[in-house]
């Protein structure tokens, strides 16, 4: 096993940038990390000085990852977490990763390095196609909010094409034939999943798909705007599917200042039912996830796996959660 003076002298820096790059200090320069990162990575060099100093006693810290602690959806997740997380007997660490693949390999470092006794994972899979292929054993891993439909990493989620479906099927019930979709980063399984539900909703009712009608985004509201902007100046649909809330606001925000009304010029349809979906006007028709119900399985299924001494989460199964649909103002019937 490779280690911190041969990543040092490989990387050609001190041991001490070395660990300074590991912990995260804001010391180290982009490049100087990234080169430090690409090294851990290709020689799988994880510290383990926790585990070292306490060979004999159990790591009682969970990590929990995300992929935007800005987006209102996360500190319900987290209320979950932590609930079941301190009734146990465990701590919990959080990272955000912006939907960076750099800072997802930056976080599963971090993450190993400060001997988690296990991991919660919301941000993208990407990460884990050559990590479980590596070592496929190697840390309990639960996804969260998100699945692979490849790797054999349990997940507590819901059914995105199934509540996908359950929301176009409603704009369709008003009459709407005209239904644009801002996705998420379709590299993500759950924005896949979304857009499979949003295509198999058109078909079943004899519509056929129109890739003008989509956007592509990156989950986030200021993205949201600024492709709404220019997607509106362009087609005018009667109704649009957004595949989360807070991308719903970047929308809502496009369409006002074009000098549009919601849900008169068009109606817009949301995901997740975050809390601001309730307060904005007007109110944001939605699909509810039960936020702080995910992070408290999530969380209880790693648990229990850990305190069962099973080291290998290959063996679980998904577990797979129910959505509302939650009527409120933002969308209207058409003749």
């Amino acid at each position: 096993m490779p280690t911190i003076k041969d990543i040092a002298k490989l990387a050609n820096v001190s041991t001490a940038t070395v660990s300074r790059a590991l912990n995260g200090k804001l010391d180290v320069s982009e490049a100087t990390r990234k080169r430090i990162f690409d090294l851990v990575e290709e020689f799988d060099y994880t510290p383990n000085s926790i585990a070292r100093g306490l060979i004999t006693k159990k790591i009682n810290i969970i990590g929990v990852v995300v992929p935007d602690i800005v987006n209102p959806f996360y500190p319900e997740v987290f209320r979950g977490i932590e609930d079941e997380a301190r009734g146990k007997g465990y701590s919990v660490i959080y990272l955000n990763t912006d939907y960076e693949l750099g800072k997802e390999r930056e976080a599963l470092v971090m993450l190993k390095q400060k001997s988690v006794a296990g991991l919660l994972w919301a941000s993208s899979t990407t990460i884990f196609e050559g990590e479980c292929k590596k070592d496929p054993k190697n840390m309990p891993i639960i996804l969260m909010d998100n699945y692979h439909d490849k790797l054999k990493i349990p997940a507590v989620t819901i059914d995105n094409v199934a509540s996908a479906f359950t929301a176009v099927k409603y704009l369709l019930s008003l009459g709407h034939k005209s239904i644009a979709h801002i996705a998420g980063n379709i590299k993500n399984q759950t924005a896949r999943d979304r857009m499979v539900g949003y295509k198999m909703a058109l078909e079943n009712n004899g519509i056929e798909f129109n890739s003008d009608l989509i956007l592509y985004t990156d989950y986030t509201q200021k993205t949201a705007k600024e492709k709404s902007k220019q997607f509106f100046g362009k087609y005018k649909p009667t109704a649009i599917f957004v595949a989360n809330d807070i991308m719903a606001v970047g929308c809502y925000e496009a369409i006002f200042e074009l000098g549009m009304s919601i849900p008169e010029d068009i109606s817009v349809m949301g995901h997740d039912d975050i809390y601001i979906s309730s307060i904005i006007k007007p109110k944001l028709t939605t699909m509810r996830q039960d936020k702080r119900e995910l992070g408290k399985l999530a969380a209880r299924k790693l648990i229990a796996k850990l305190d069962d001494g099973d080291s290998d989460p290959n063996t679980q199964t998904s577990l797979f959660l129910p959505t509302k649909l939650i009527q409120r103002e933002s969308t209207r019937i058409i003749d």
